[in-house]
């Protein structure tokens, strides 16, 4: 595709809004003037929208829940070089591809994606990470049909209600196909395995027809031109004056590239780290991953030769060098009492390599940080693709080794140091839930990576009070964040005082001085434990929220979990539920029979909360029993 011209879908006053949406409309023929649409999409006749009709089987639909992020190809390239309703996929065509396949016939294989002009059979609707998005998109694959796959993530979160009104439902994927709906990835695998009709006749007129309807492509072209407007916006108006009038940039790219470089193994060309006795402290205290100040100096006249784009002319050059790497906190003397220098008699250890630091501290920020929600959707973003790579299709198992070795994760760690100064105090309440509850997912995943998970209960217990980020120059464990922060600072039932039976003697989490009290969301939400996932394979799945569809996430999340994690058996009266309404039973409700009915209103809509309904309406409430199924505090990962 084109870039657009400048301004071209800037919205005046002339244009009309949608009757629905309320969104600026262009008009169709101002719209192909202005905008890169295919020649085909141009003339074709505009498609009927079937609204909440669709076809048979429609309304059944995996509930995987909307969510947004900031807009960004994955590989780097401009995402207006696309169509801009999203990417294109082609599978191979054959005989096949026009018609039919039979459910386990051997349709064409979808491996190939290419770019072309040609008119592709379905569009559909999706997000990062989400197991069902991937599942309808093998589904066209293996059937050998053409897609274009529109990311809402490069749309605003506000357009799940525009999306909704064209479809009846909240949840993705959603597959068009001719201009009208199909359905979700249950819908689509039901369509092919019965061979219905209805499908087969609009594949036939998807040669003429284009896959989603006229009005609704507009309204997409509309709604990512008004996001990228509106984060250009957000990014000009973020960041404050630099922290000193002598920042430089382009040196501090430099000073990172030989930190990395410093970085590596013996083996890759990095500085040699060894430990070392130190006369300080205890006698047996030792220090490791330090070099002394003279090696680092031999190391950069070494290495400096065609390297970094610059060339070292003697020692005190690179002693000038080494101590500016100190000013930015990318190195520090072991016992951060000496500058640096060139001398066999001082021990300096890199950042990154100190044992103490924050998980997200592996270098210090050097400038203001943006606003918390800007860095809250980047960081989103990185933490989808994440999920999107290693994360299994289930949501429930997570490739650790290969997340550890990877570039992407490098990426978020060196991204969530800006986190150390980030305002959250100016976030709304939504803003700190969604904020927070990102948060704590990613440092369980960030610690498993890197640290390895808890083995026992002692373990367990340290890795979740110990183990910390920095966010606005304080310390967040994950105990914190989750009964300090969303628990709107409750006690843990991880207390020795609550383990020993006497929870009213246990301390709050948060001090009655602890400046981390005025960031604790009130009156706390107990949906929050249905969306924090501590790494143990009875964890809800793994998924990332945003602060403008925070409550349908949440009841999404919500509905899911009852859904799965509660049985009923109706002959003995028995409720067995997940530890986790034993734990934090209070949070739901005080007394039993309320839980149960809180349960059951989560589960609304699902088989297990029909259930659960029929007996609390036709049981008395001592004739209902409730048990706790085992907790497998097992690793969530795939090769466990």
């Amino acid at each position: 595709g084109c870039r657009p011209p400048p301004g071209a879908m800037t919205p005046t006053p002339s244009l009309p809004r949608h009757p629905r949406t309320g969104l600026w409309l262009p008009g169709s023929s101002q719209l192909q003037h202005q905008l890169p649409l295919q020649p085909h999409l141009r003339a074709a006749a505009p498609a009927t929208s079937l609204g909440r009709a669709g076809l048979p089987g429609s309304h059944r639909q995996p509930a995987c829940l909307l969510l947004a992020a900031r807009p960004r190809r994955r590989d780097g390239a401009p995402d207006d070089a696309l169509l801009a309703t999203g990417r294109r996929r082609h599978a191979p065509r054959s005989a096949q591809a026009r018609g039919l396949c039979a459910a386990g016939g051997e349709g064409a294989q979808g491996g190939a994606v290419a770019d072309t002009d040609e008119t592709v059979q379905f569009s559909i609707f999706t997000t990062t990470a989400c197991p069902f998005c991937k599942k309808a998109k093998s589904l066209l694959r293996e059937n050998g049909w053409s897609y274009e796959e529109i990311e809402l993530q490069t749309l605003p979160s506000s357009f799940v209600d525009t999306l909704a009104s064209f479809s009846g439902i909240r949840s993705v994927p959603q597959v068009f196909c001719s201009g009208r709906f199909v359905g979700g990835a249950d819908a689509l695998e039901e369509m092919i395995g019965r061979r219905e009709e209805a499908l087969l006749k609009l594949l036939q007129s998807s040669e003429t027809q284009p896959a989603l309807p006229l009005e609704l492509r507009e309204l997409v072209l509309h709604a990512r031109q008004s996001k990228r407007d509106n984060l250009m916006h957000k990014e000009r108006e973020s960041f404050g004056p630099p922290a000193s009038s002598s920042w430089d940039e382009e040196q501090w790219h430099l000073m990172r590239s030989i930190e990395r470089a410093m970085a590596q193994t013996p083996m890759e060309g990095g500085i040699c780290r060894n430990t070392h006795q130190i006369d300080e402290g205890w006698p047996w205290e030792r220090q490791k991953n330090c070099f002394t100040g003279a090696a680092a100096v031999d190391w950069l006249v070494a290495k400096s030769e065609g390297t970094f784009g610059l060339r070292v002319q003697d020692r005190p050059n690179a002693t000038a060098i080494l101590a500016r790497l100190q000013e930015l906190r990318l190195l520090h003397h072991v016992t951060f009492s000496q500058r640096f220098s060139d001398t066999h008699a001082e021990l300096f250890r890199l950042h990154r390599d100190d044992p103490g630091v924050h998980l997200n501290e592996r270098l210090i920020w050097p400038k203001p940080a943006r606003s918390a929600p800007l860095v809250a959707e980047e960081l989103r973003e990185q933490i989808l693709n994440l999920y999107d790579q290693f994360l299994s299709p289930d949501g429930k198992a997570m490739d650790y080794d290969g997340l550890g070795q990877s570039a992407l994760f490098d990426e978020y760690i060196e991204a969530s140091a800006e986190l150390q100064r980030v305002e959250v105090l100016d976030l709304s309440r939504e803003e700190k839930i969604a904020f927070f509850v990102n948060i704590y997912n990613a440092m369980v995943v960030h610690a498993t990576a890197t640290l390895g998970a808890p083995d026992n209960l002692i373990q367990r217990l340290g890795f979740f009070s110990s183990i910390t980020y920095n966010i606005g120059g304080q310390a967040y464990s994950c105990d914190d964040i989750e009964h300090g922060v969303l628990r709107a600072n409750a006690v843990s039932p991880a207390a020795i005082a609550t383990l020993l039976g006497y929870p009213r003697l246990a301390p709050r989490t948060f001090g009655i001085r602890d400046p981390r009290r005025l960031v604790t969301v009130y009156p706390m939400d107990p949906r929050i434990h249905f969306a924090l996932v501590c790494g143990a394979k009875s964890c809800p799945p793994i998924r990332v929220y945003e602060a403008t569809s925070l409550e349908t996430s949440l009841q999404g999340a919500a509905q899911a979990f009852c859904e799965s994690e509660v049985s009923i058996d109706e002959v003995t009266k028995t409720v067995t539920l997940s530890k986790i309404f034993d734990w934090y039973g209070s949070d739901f409700a005080e007394d039993r029979l309320d839980r149960l009915r809180m349960i059951q209103a989560y589960a609304a809509g699902t088989t297990t909360g029909d259930h659960l309904r029929s007996m609390l309406d036709t049981s008395h409430a001592e004739d209902v029993r409730i048990s706790y199924a085992p907790y497998d505090w097992g690793v969530n990962s795939k090769q466990s």
